[in-house]
């Protein structure tokens, strides 16, 4: 929870500057990769499927969530605020925090797979590149976007408090 002092001295975004954007969206591809890379120890097709999942996933939020958040229509950390009006309409933003769940299910998944996966690539034939990439992955899953939607996304935004990620 924000202090007061905090609250008078952030800064809210009514539309987020591009750099967060770029930050965001290469962060998540990065996440995305090395779990794809991961996943890969099995075999292609399922280091794909990941991906492809990643992918559908994203997409699935600016149909679930985005619609229902403060930035519709407008440029949020991820920039998804900007397309989801091309795709559906404008929902009721009392409903945000019941949508948010669907983001936090998407996301559980998308952190979880390489880890659970990657971890049994690790008993069944350990590397230790497999171990330096299931190390990177997680710091970056569990520690990076953490800090990241703390330090940077989430102080910025105006819809923080009813946002049970913030």
């Amino acid at each position: 929870m924000k202090s007061q002092k905090d609250k008078q001295t952030t800064v809210y975004y009514e539309n987020y500057p591009l750099s967060i954007v770029i930050l965001e969206n290469l962060t998540a591809l990065t996440l995305y990769i090395l779990g794809t890379i991961i996943l890969s120890g099995f075999s292609m097709i399922i280091g794909a499927g990941y991906f492809i999942f990643c992918l559908i996933s994203v997409a699935i939020i600016w149909f679930l969530v985005c619609p229902f958040c403060y930035y519709y229509g407008k440029v949020c950390p991820c920039g998804y605020g900007k397309f989801a009006p091309f795709l559906v309409k404008e929902g009721d933003k009392k409903k945000f925090k019941k949508q948010f769940k669907y983001l936090v299910i998407f996301s559980s998944f998308s952190f979880g797979l390489p880890v659970i996966g990657g971890l049994f690539l690790l008993i069944k034939n350990y590397t230790l590149l497999l171990l330096i990439e299931l190390f990177i992955f997680t710091i970056m899953a569990f520690v990076v976007i953490p800090l990241q939607a703390k330090k940077i996304s989430c102080k910025h935004c105006k819809q923080g408090s009813e946002c049970p990620w913030g």
